[in-house]
Parts: C-alpha cells; structure tokens; sequence
C-alpha cells in the first residue's frame, strides 16, 4: 500500500491491485443518498488529472457514473458522443477555457441543455459573474469540499429533470 499527497492537499491510498482510497472527511462513504433511480452520467472536465481523480472518486462513491475530459476539445467531443446528464466544467485550462467551453455547448444543440456546474480554483467576483452571465447557476471553487459538490451535483440535476433554469 502507497500513500500519496496530491497537489491540492488530499491523500491518496493506492492499495494492491489497482484499488484506491481517498482521504477526506467530507468524502461520502457508501452513496447511499445518492438518486438510486438513475444511473446518472456526469463529465468532469479539467486539465488536472489530481483534481479528475478527486472529482471521479467522490462521484463514484455517490453512485453516478464519471466520464472525463482534460481539456476543452476533449470536452466537447465527449459531450456530444456520450450526453452526458451533467457537467463539471474547469474555467483554468490552457488552450480553450471554459468559458469557451461553455459558449461552443450552448451553441450546439446536441449540448444546449445539459446542465454546467463551473468548478475552478478562482473565486474572484468577476468569474463568478461571467458564469452566471452564460446561465450558470452552480460554481465550485477549488478546493471544494466533497459534501459541497454531491450536493451541488445532486441539486443541478434535480434543477433539470424539473426544467428549473440551471
């Protein structure tokens, strides 16, 4: 077993076999608030592959399902490909941001309504506006606690199965 410290201060416990822990207090355990329903898909989107781990693991202990994509190209690929029910949308990426992200999925109707949460490691005024600006109603700032997005995550989807403006 192989302790990690990740970037953004997390623990990281990979055991034999591939398998991993994440340490956090906020991390849900069993998922077992999670919307049993639906299997419901979710593409997080960030040029940090510590931050996709952390975003995955904490998804996925809460019963959904996790499709990445490290960056806007990517992003937009797998939107399309795979209408995912939520994203989670990186703003700090290099190449395309994502507010450009977010421009070019409300441009295509393949993409127009799947609901956005902005996840980023900026909480100034300004990018908070511009999000809200483009129709986001949920905003993230890194690092987040896990309670904080499940919840969010939880709350955006609900908001769209209701058609609630996101």
């Amino acid at each position: 077993m192989r302790a990690i410290r990740l970037k953004c201060g997390f623990v990281l416990t990979v055991a034999a076999f591939g398998s991993y822990s994440l340490c956090n207090d906020g991390l849900p355990g069993s998922g077992e608030d999670s919307m049993a329903d639906k299997r419901y898909r979710i593409l997080a989107v960030d040029d940090e592959s510590d931050v996709l781990l952390i975003v995955k693991t904490a998804l996925q202990a809460d019963g959904y399902e996790v499709l990445t994509a490290v960056d806007g190209p990517d992003a937009l690929n797998t939107a399309r490909e795979e209408k995912p029910d939520l994203i989670l949308l990186d703003v700090m990426m290099p190449g395309m941001d994502g507010f450009e992200v977010l421009r070019r999925l409300r441009e295509d109707t393949q993409t127009m309504n799947i609901p956005i949460i902005m996840l980023t490691g900026l909480s100034e005024r300004e990018r908070k506006r511009t999000a809200i600006e483009h129709g986001i109603k949920y905003y993230i700032v890194k690092p987040f606690d896990f309670q904080d997005l499940t919840s969010k995550v939880r709350m955006a989807i609900e908001d769209a199965e209701t058609n609630t403006p996101f």
